[in-house]
């Protein structure tokens, strides 16, 4: 009786070829429906002559969706039983290769952090970051670059003293280099942490977050290219872009951005020039 029952409700709930493919194409469909789209968008905004590119692009696509259907037949063939990513680029590829998908990873560790804030003056945006890197962090190590000529010898002696009588109780160290660039012996001093050291390495970067996204202009892209050099030449490296908005360091306010508990506020002066004017790196 419980199995005549069970036949009797499959049969009910079975969905017959025109069933299935209106509950279960939509998706397919609508993927599928995307290329044609994209194609006439292209094509339409290129002008009308560019509408005879159509025909080759589509038999494009339906070659790839042919070999996407093969692909996939052939898999079936070889996982009967059911696949998946992991199982088939184990099979094939090896458990390494296959990058442990759909495998429960170890539990979380902690792991001892260092933050790095590059720093270019002592500004309420400096102070933010301090803060939070102290927030963060096990130790935290600010950074400055100079280069090597009179003017900025100068400048960094008396940067070097401004940090000293602001006391933030965070290590100032200078890198120095003969060209007009910030991000090289940045990531080269990065790379050094990272073969000298066994820790979690942070890099947490600073920046003014404008109002209105056509002001981007009126301020330097230190931001931008510290990241993009630092993810090309480094390893294991953490980055942060701590972005604070504009009116968070309005004159009225006599404190820096909220940070975390963890660590007492150092108070900085409002935003120094230097973190203003367009960059000079490249």
């Amino acid at each position: 009786m419980t199995n005549a029952a069970a036949a009797e409700h499959e049969e009910r709930h079975r969905l017959t070829a025109v069933q299935g493919l209106a509950a279960l194409s939509l998706d397919a469909l609508s993927s599928v429906a995307y290329g044609p789209e994209a194609i006439l968008v292209v094509l339409v905004a290129a002008g009308a002559t560019a509408l005879h590119y159509s025909l080759p692009i589509t038999g494009a696509i339906v070659l790839l969706l042919a070999a996407l259907v093969v692909s996939y037949r052939q898999v079936i063939e070889a996982f009967p039983s059911g696949g998946g990513a992991y199982a088939v680029s184990k099979a094939h590829l090896g458990t390494q290769a296959s990058l442990q998908i759909g495998q429960t990873p170890k539990p979380p560790s902690k792991m001892k952090s260092l933050v790095v804030v590059p720093v270019g003056s002592i500004s309420r945006l400096t102070a933010a970051g301090i803060n939070t890197a102290i927030s963060l962090g096990d130790d935290v190590v600010a950074v400055t670059v100079r280069f090597t000529d009179p003017d900025d010898e100068a400048a960094d002696v008396s940067f070097r003293h401004q940090w000293e009588e602001w006391h933030p109780s965070v290590p100032l160290i200078t890198l120095r280099t003969t060209h007009r660039s910030i991000t090289r012996p940045i990531v080269k001093y990065l790379c050094q942490l990272e073969e000298d050291q066994d820790h979690r390495l942070v890099v947490l970067i600073p920046e003014v977050q404008p109002p209105r996204f056509w002001d981007w202009v009126l301020f330097n892209q230190r931001g931008a290219l510290l990241d993009r050099a630092i993810r090309r030449g480094t390893v294991n490296v953490v980055l942060c872009r701590l972005r604070y908005r504009l009116e968070q360091f309005a004159p009225h306010d006599a404190s820096p951005a909220p940070s975390s508990d963890a660590a007492a506020p150092v108070p900085a002066p409002a935003l120094a020039p230097a973190d203003l004017p367009p960059s000079r790196d490249h």
